[in-house]
């Protein structure tokens, strides 16, 4: 006697039930399956800034009301401050300790602070550089790549020969001229003098308004701006050369894939672009307004910041809910 399967005992309503039951389980979770595949390959784009910033990078040579200290004979040299400091002027900032040809007795000289500012121990050479010509001659861009590879020099206790620089007092007060060297290719930014930029500096993270004062190019093709900063914050006015962009912000443009638009159909017949838009999860379509058609691209104007976009609107549809 054949042994029958459980199934094949049942009444025939109940085996066609069964196998609905059946069929619909493998759809549903067919379904899920696919929706989920489907959705992860959904691809989005967030808007991040409703502006952005057309830049002219370059290096900027810092020239500031400084005053220098020189030692009056080769001796050892002791700061009195700490780098950096601010002083008074007439303040105590360092003392010579040297010795006379005559005898091996040893003296002290006292170096006051000969204006009120910023005290700088670091020297680097460039102190009595004066001449404009000479500071566009120097190439900026290798002189603060060694500025940043070299340790920090040191601002402490050291031997110094006479006339030589020891210590600079900068006016943390008057404004500050920078000389900033630049690439005129694409430059929507610095035009002509008497106008005013923004301009910023990564290394301090000064970003400030400048007056233009002079816009030149010298015997060499180089572009150069004279720039009025004002007053600067300490940590600026410790710096010779300077990493900076000049900039200007302007609203934003976005720049979409062709295949991201989904075009409607108005009722009296007109095309309305737009995209999908993803909003607390829900599928949204949202007008564009497009400024310029290019082969594979639409250029239109940008969306609130923070609008997520969906690039791939053939996998989705209006309204529909993605968790």
């Amino acid at each position: 006697m054949k042994r029958q399967l459980p199934l094949a005992s049942w009444h025939p309503v109940h085996r066609v039930v069964a196998i609905i039951m059946v069929v619909l389980l493998l759809w549903v979770a067919g379904s899920a399956i696919y929706t989920k595949i489907n959705h992860s390959l959904i691809e989005t784009v967030t808007i991040e800034s409703e502006t952005r910033d057309i830049k002219v990078p370059g290096y900027g040579y810092v020239f500031a009301e400084t005053g220098l200290i020189k030692a009056k004979n080769d001796g050892t040299f002791e700061p009195k401050a700490d780098q950096g400091e601010r002083v008074a002027k007439k303040q105590l900032i360092a003392d010579l300790i040297y010795t006379t040809d005559q005898s091996d007795k040893k003296y002290k000289k006292e170096y006051l602070a000969p204006l009120a500012g910023i005290v700088n121990y670091a020297i680097d050479g460039y102190e009595e550089i004066e001449d404009v010509s000479t500071i566009k001659g120097l190439d900026l861009k290798n002189i603060y790549e060694e500025s940043k590879s070299k340790k920090s020099k040191s601002a402490g206790k050291r031997d110094v020969t006479k006339d030589t620089v020891c210590a600079a007092v900068v006016d943390n007060l008057k404004p500050v001229t920078l000389y900033f060297s630049y690439s005129d290719k694409d430059n929507k930014v610095i035009k002509k003098a008497d106008e005013v930029i923004r301009i910023r500096f990564p290394d301090t993270g000064d970003d400030i308004q400048a007056y233009v004062l002079k816009v030149e190019k010298d015997k060499n093709d180089h572009h150069w701006a004279t720039l009025n900063l004002g007053p600067m914050s300490d940590s600026f006015l410790l710096e010779r050369v300077v990493q900076a962009e000049a900039y200007k912000r302007e609203q934003g443009i976005l720049k979409l894939d062709r295949s991201a638009v989904v075009v409607k159909t108005s009722k009296s017949g007109k095309k309305i672009p737009g995209v999908y838009t993803l909003n607390n999860s829900v599928v949204k379509w949202q007008m564009i307004q497009v400024k310029q058609e290019q082969k594979d691209k639409i250029i239109c104007e940008i969306l609130p910041k923070g609008t997520k976009i969906i690039t791939t609107p053939d996998r989705v549809r209006e309204g529909e809910i993605l968790k």
